[in-house]
């Protein structure tokens, strides 16, 4: 969940996860009380957007958020969450965060404590990031944009951005920074 100040700009977050009393449980507890503490000390959104975003480590996978449809970990699905609802759409573009059904970023659902981490809370804790949808195939997933075309990404980070690869043809790109690997 997130707490917000009155002119709906982001105060702080709490993580609740399943497994209370575990290792994990214990580490997102202290992850929210630390990012809780520096937003309330004027550290933007948007910095620590950046630092997190993409940050690859298991638990990751599926999510059962259309915005969010595949989290590297679960840093990643907090502040690409976070970010969707709290940054503007330049903001947005400027970290490599799309929403695929919000019209923009800055969503106006603000003032209201929120889930933020059901989905999160959802992703595989086996160590396996593959789930056993039929979108997923060989490493291979899509992401049904909602313009009639998916977008085909590799099971692979970038190694300049730690972004997700998409498959173009033979090779994989970053969209975050333009990488390519594969030959291109």
């Amino acid at each position: 969940t997130y707490g917000t100040y009155e002119d709906g700009t982001l105060a702080e977050i709490f993580v609740t996860i399943s497994k209370q009393g575990s290792t994990l449980a214990g580490l997102l507890d202290s992850f929210a009380i630390a990012i809780s503490i520096a937003l309330q000390h004027g550290v933007p959104l948007k910095v620590l957007a950046r630092k997190f975003v993409y940050a690859r480590y298991e638990p990751a996978g599926y999510t059962e958020n259309p915005d969010i449809q595949i989290a590297t970990s679960i840093t990643d699905y907090i502040f690409r969450y976070l970010a969707l609802r709290f940054l503007a759409p330049s903001d947005l573009g400027e970290i490599g965060v799309q929403s695929l059904t919000l019209e923009s970023g800055n969503g106006g659902d603000h003032g209201t404590e929120r889930r933020i981490l059901e989905a999160a809370a959802r992703l595989p804790a086996n160590g396996s990031a593959r789930s056993a949808t039929p979108s997923a195939a060989n490493g291979v997933f899509y992401n049904m944009s909602g313009n009639g075309h998916p977008t085909l990404y590799a099971d692979s980070v970038c190694r300049a951005c730690g972004g997700m690869m998409v498959q173009t043809g033979t090779c994989k790109t970053c969209f975050q920074c333009g990488a390519t690997s594969g030959g291109c």
